[in-house]
């Protein structure tokens, strides 16, 4: 687990760090066995931000806002 997590920069939590032991080492881990093992040797999966999505503008929408501006 310490290999995996110095490995990809820590954003890997308990199911994916599972997922990994899985497909790496053949182990069949439970997920809560997992996550206790990281809590006792204090591997913490890193939170990314989310970039902000801003969407596509409603023509209607920009139009009635431009005539509040013009008025």
């Amino acid at each position: 687990m310490l290999e995996c997590h110095t490995q990809l920069k820590g954003i890997y939590g308990y199911p994916r760090v599972r997922v990994w032991l899985k497909k790496t080492f053949d182990l069949n881990v439970n997920h809560k066995r997992v996550y206790r093992l990281m809590k006792e040797l204090g591997i913490r999966a890193r939170i990314r931000r989310r970039k902000p999505y801003f969407g596509h503008r409603e023509a209607g929408i920009t139009s009635t806002i431009s005539l509040i501006v013009e008025s």
